[in-house]
């Protein structure tokens, strides 16, 4: 997909910052631990000559051990990462750790009005903020469409699913595939979801088998059914299907933005993968065959620990060739505060996010019945517009710990959007978009 290169770059990166902390960390350690009463008195005289109290004077201490051991722990946390960046729970506790002490230098400073305490808040929290963008950078790094080598521990859902419209005949596939690690161990599934808007009918198939990863240069196969760069596949439950997609200038959407997993806000990730593809191929329904000739669709890629309490998504190509827009939202309530809407815009060339925390706020997003409106800005341009479900599919999501969702998903959907900027104003709708409503069961 054009990744590999800066991907494998930015792992290197990042392996090589973690050992870089671990040496740094392992040395700030035995200098505070072996000469804490010669740095702090270096440190005395020059706040005595700047006018500031003295710190209180220190030695040997319970204090002192217990920093020695915080020390040595986030020695062993970073140099681990180095060799293994994708290891979720050693990132939330070095983080932590950084977090907490930035946190009460900030205190001690205003408390004690010394500047010592400000400047160590300033060093840590850069720290930080440093070590939250490595971990952006780790989850990037990993291959989008790549299974992951191995599975971890405990409760985990990932799914791969693509969908493709074509505009002439009023249809649309959607092929799921997914895989589910839960207290009962581990299970498959394959969807393949069939929309003919000609005769208004969804059909629903689905069947479960074993998985396998990373074989073949697929990244996920079950019983003949997979998905993998370029090509997906479904037998089962009376449908058959063969597709070929390839990627459009569209880069890939992070939905779901990396530092709010890395400070532990959320338990799940979201990619669309190819939010521009065409497709080519076939699906076969009973029989019946569905032809698809440079059909326009996406390709995403989901991963979690657990389902939260559902969430809205859509998804719209609109316009044809070089002058086709694409826009993606998401939007979810959080678990202790207030909705919360991410959006992604390509038009003309560029990928416009509103994925920072700020947007992530001020972005707006209600329903009205099954009416979803938005409001939102990214990159200077200013979007609203509305979307609905058409013709739907209610389906059961299941995660590894056994919480249920109710989907109701739709990818013959009105879409209309109206984009400003600098005082120029377009709109743009569809009636091909994806929609999906979750909510509990």
């Amino acid at each position: 997909m054009g990744l590999a290169g800066p991907l494998l770059a930015a792992g290197r990166m990042v392996r090589t910052s973690l050992r870089v902390y671990s040496l740094i960390f392992l040395a700030a350690g035995l200098l505070f631990v072996a000469g804490e009463r010669r740095l702090l008195g270096w440190i005395d005289l020059a706040s005595a000559a700047a006018g500031y109290a003295p710190l209180c004077a220190c030695g040997p201490s319970l204090w002192l051990g217990l920093t020695g051991s915080l020390m040595a722990v986030i020695t062993l946390l970073a140099w681990r990462l180095s060799r293994d960046p994708e290891a979720g729970a050693l990132w939330d506790a070095l983080l932590l750790s950084k977090g907490v002490s930035s946190a009460l230098f900030l205190a001690f400073a205003i408390h004690n009005r010394h500047p010592v305490f400000l400047g160590a808040a300033a060093v840590d929290g850069l720290i930080l903020v440093h070590l939250a963008l490595l971990r952006a950078l780790a989850d990037r790094q990993r291959p989008v469409l790549e299974a992951r080598a191995a599975r971890p521990a405990g409760c985990f859902h990932e799914v791969w699913f693509a969908r493709v419209n074509d505009a002439a005949t009023s249809r649309a596939f959607w092929a799921r595939y997914s895989v589910t690690q839960g207290p009962g161990g581990q299970r498959a599934a394959c969807w393949g979801v069939f929309f003919d808007g000609k005769n208004g009918a969804s059909h629903i198939r689905t069947w479960t088998g074993a998985a396998a990863f990373a074989a073949d240069g697929w990244s996920f196969r079950m019983d003949g059914s997979g998905i993998g760069p370029g090509k997906l596949e479904g037998a089962g439950a009376g449908t058959l299907w063969q597709l070929s997609w390839r990627p459009g200038p569209c880069p890939v959407f992070a939905m779901v933005p990396a530092w709010l997993r890395a400070l532990g806000l959320s338990r799940s990730g979201y990619e669309n993968a190819a939010p521009l593809a065409r497709f080519s191929g076939w699906a076969e329904l009973d029989g019946r065959r569905w032809s698809f000739d440079e059909g326009a669709g996406s390709v995403g890629h989901v991963w979690s620990e657990r389902f939260g309490g559902g969430w809205w998504w859509a998804h719209a190509i609109l316009g044809e060739g070089e002058e086709a827009v694409v826009v993606e939202l998401l939007s979810a309530q959080g678990r202790f505060g207030p909705r919360i809407t991410s959006v992604c815009l390509w038009r003309s060339g560029r990928l416009h996010e509103s994925t920072g925390p700020l947007r992530l706020l001020l972005n707006r997003s209600w329903r009205v019945a099954d009416e979803w409106h938005f409001r939102a800005r990214a990159g200077g341009v200013s979007l609203d517009g509305v979307c609905a479900p058409g013709l739907a599919a209610s389906l059961a999501y299941e995660d590894g710990a056994g919480r249920r969702l109710t989907c109701r998903n739709s990818k013959l959907s009105r879409f209309r959007l109206r984009l400003r900027e600098n005082g120029r104003e377009e709109v743009f709708e569809t009636r091909s978009a994806a929609v999906e409503f979750v909510e509990p069961t």
